[in-house]
């Protein structure tokens, strides 16, 4: 089941522009890469995306401990493109930037990495953090 995540939008300046996903390791939320979201988003003309894991930061629990693997915040991250789409504009599943740009920390490398996995079509790259 998935959870509906809590994220933050730094917007670029252009209305097409790529989707820059930041995903935070363990026991952290997205509010730790809101400085260099901001930057990048505002220098590299991309859309940031930061965004707090299931029972992180702003987003709510799961139901039980069994609802924390990788595939299913993974799932949440896909459910969380749609929400882009729909409620920012910002994301187009069928536009010139379908693909998103994902950057994991720590824990959210293995989500990150889940998710490339799991749906190799939505992603641009992937940048590992440790």
């Amino acid at each position: 089941m998935s959870v509906p995540l809590a994220y933050t939008l730094f917007r670029a300046e252009s209305k097409q522009a790529a989707v820059f996903l930041m995903v935070h390791g363990l026991t952290s939320a997205g509010l730790t890469f809101h400085n260099v979201a901001a930057r990048i988003a505002a220098e590299a003309n991309v859309n940031v995306v930061t965004v707090d894991l299931r029972g992180h930061g702003s987003s709510p629990d799961a139901p039980s401990v069994q609802d924390y693997s990788l595939t299913q915040m993974a799932l949440d991250i896909i459910d969380l493109l749609g929400t882009l789409q729909q409620k920012e504009g910002v994301y187009d599943a069928a536009g010139p930037f379908a693909k998103v740009h994902l950057l994991g920390h720590s824990w959210g490398s293995r989500v990150v990495f889940a998710l490339a996995a799991a749906r190799q079509d939505l992603v641009a790259s992937l940048l590992i953090e440790d």
